[in-house]
C-alpha cells in the first residue's frame, strides 16, 4: 500500500480454533492497550508471539470461570486469549478497503481470472506440493512454474501470428523432427537452434520430445 498497491485479497475468517466468539465479537481499546470482551470483561496483553508477529492478550482465569458467557466464548480449560498482528494497522487499512466498491469489483475479477491461473499451476503443474523445503526452493519452483507458464501462453500466441521468438522456436523444432526421421542420423549430433539474440546447442532428443 506504500507503493500505490491496493490489496484486494479475501480475509481469512479469525474464528476461534476451539469453538466460541470470534475475534470481532471483542472491542480494542486502544488508549489502554486491552481488549473488552462481549461481557465487559479486560483482556490485558501478556506477551508477544514474534514467529506468527502477534501480541497476545488474556483474561483473568478467576474472571473466565465465573463468567455465564464462558460456554459460548471459551469452550476450553484456559482463559481465553485474543491475538493481535504487529501489523495491525496496515491490516485496518485493507479491511476498510475490502469495504468499498472497488475492491468488490476486484474480487469478483479475481475468481475469474487469478484463481483460475492458481489452479492451471496447482493441477498440470506441480504447484499441489512442495518439491524441496525451504523458503527459498519453494520461492524457486513458484518462479519456473510462472514463467512456464507464460511461455507456453507466448509460444501460443505468437505461433498463430508467426512472428517472434517462439515462432521461430517451433520452425526450428519442427525442422529437426524432420531430420530426425532420416536412419542416418547419429545419435550424438547436436542441432543448433537460432534465437535472435543467441544461439543454443540443444541435443536432437530434447528438440524431438518438444523441449
Amino acid at each position: 500500500m506504500e507503493r500505490g498497491i491496493l490489496p484486494s485479497i479475501r480475509p481469512h475468517v479469525s474464528a476461534h480454533r476451539r469453538g466460541g466468539f470470534d475475534r470481532d465479537r471483542f472491542r480494542f481499546d486502544s488508549l489502554n492497550d486491552r481488549y473488552i470482551c462481549p461481557a465487559g470483561q479486560s483482556l490485558v496483553r501478556t506477551s508477544d508471539n514474534i514467529a506468527m508477529r502477534q501480541h497476545v492478550y488474556r483474561a483473568p482465569s478467576a474472571t473466565c470461570r465465573a463468567c455465564p458467557l464462558r460456554p459460548q466464548c471459551t469452550p476450553g480449560k484456559n482463559a481465553r486469549t485474543v491475538t493481535r498482528s504487529f501489523e495491525h494497522e496496515l491490516l485496518d487499512q485493507v479491511a476498510e478497503h475490502l469495504a468499498t466498491p472497488r475492491a468488490r469489483s476486484s474480487l469478483r475479477l479475481r475468481k475469474q481470472f487469478v484463481e483460475l491461473v492458481m489452479a492451471d499451476a496447482k493441477v498440470r503443474h506441480g504447484m499441489h506440493r512442495a518439491q524441496r523445503r525451504g523458503r527459498e526452493n519453494v520461492l524457486i519452483q513458484a518462479l519456473l512454474t510462472a514463467a512456464a507458464m507464460n511461455l507456453r501462453k507466448l509460444a501460443r500466441h505468437q505461433s498463430h501470428l508467426g512472428v517472434g521468438a517462439a515462432a521461430l522456436a517451433i520452425a526450428a523444432i519442427s525442422t529437426s523432427r524432420a531430420r530426425l526421421r532420416g536412419p542416418l542420423l547419429a545419435p550424438q549430433r547436436t542441432t543448433s537452434v537460432v534465437w535472435p539474440s543467441l544461439r543454443l546447442r540443444t541435443p536432437p532428443a530434447l528438440i524431438a520430445s518438444g523441449c
